[in-house]
């Protein structure tokens, strides 16, 4: 009971300024009632969502059961309310899709395991390739010479200022590796078989992004065909897998329900459909899931 009260009053400090609140349900510890507000730029923007956590007598030997009590078209949330967060250890640590931000001076001796959280948010200005259309771009990102660090976002289809807001994990980071990032048009279900064809390309430094603050700013693309200066919107922060004697708190859990609202978890999918169509068709993903919001969560 101590601890809760502790992390309690923990959350209401560190959120006080996000659009979360949270209270006790009949004034029992043990039970809490979070109301989130859906994050701006997502398809649940505006909506009021309520969460109830239920924590075990054992708390934090065993984690809490989580149900979301509105209605929501999300890949980790069914229409029980069931909510799923990420894999979680067989010894109830974090889900290891939540990575702590580190202090980089103090762990040198973790290098080899750094690992680079990476947002792909948007970009503006690109050109239009498709004769007849507008382009459909999507943004590919890499370490120069290491092909296994590739990664792509989703294509947007029929614009030239897409917005991803996608995150991805790079794994095994190297201190002092840069990043590359390519924004193509894709050309597939053309009636000509030509390669998708290059919007732009940009590199940012590590020097830019390799301490603590990290790097979340605009790009300006080179190779983007006369008269267009498009840029592209990164995040770039180092990170490291939690050690063994971290845990989870009733702030990095409420945090993780704030993340799923903007991002999904699509390795651990509740609702594979969901999933699905949000890797093959973002924006009637987006559409269904702002209809939920409207109908059930304002």
């Amino acid at each position: 009971m101590e601890t809760l009260q502790t992390e309690l009053m923990v959350l209401h400090r560190e959120l006080q300024n996000a659009a979360c609140s949270v209270h006790l349900v009949d004034a029992d510890i043990f039970n809490w009632e979070v109301e989130l507000t859906g994050p701006e730029g997502s398809p649940y923007q505006g909506g009021t969502f309520c969460f109830v956590l239920k924590f075990p007598a054992d708390y934090p030997k065993h984690m809490p059961r989580i149900r979301c009590a509105t209605p929501i078209f999300h890949c980790n949330i069914d229409q029980s309310g069931s909510v799923c967060l990420g894999p979680f250890s067989a010894d109830g640590l974090s889900p290891t899709a939540l990575v702590p931000r580190i202090d980089i001076a103090s762990t040198a001796s973790l290098a080899s395991n750094m690992q680079l959280r990476i947002t792909i948010i948007n970009a503006r200005g690109l050109r239009n390739l498709d004769f007849g259309g507008i382009s459909d771009p999507y943004c590919t990102c890499q370490v120069p010479g290491k092909d296994w660090s590739l990664f792509q976002t989703a294509v947007m289809t029929d614009t030239l200022h897409p917005v991803w807001n996608e995150e991805h994990i790079m794994k095994e980071y190297v201190r002092g590796d840069a990043l590359a990032f390519e924004l193509w048009d894709d050309d597939e279900g053309l009636l000509t078989e030509e390669p998708d064809q290059l919007l732009g390309r940009a590199t940012l430094e590590s020097k830019l992004f390799d301490h603590p603050e990290g790097f979340e700013g605009d790009l300006i693309l080179c190779d983007t065909g006369k008269g267009h200066r498009s840029r592209l919107r990164v995040k770039v922060s180092v990170a490291a897998p939690r050690r063994k004697d971290d845990r989870v708190t009733a702030l990095s859990i409420v945090q993780a329900l704030i993340s799923i609202l903007t991002l999904p978890v699509l390795d651990s999918p509740l609702v594979p459909s969901a999933a699905r169509l949000f890797r093959e068709d973002r924006r009637k993903y987006d559409h269904v899931a702002r209809e939920w919001t409207l109908r059930h969560a304002l």
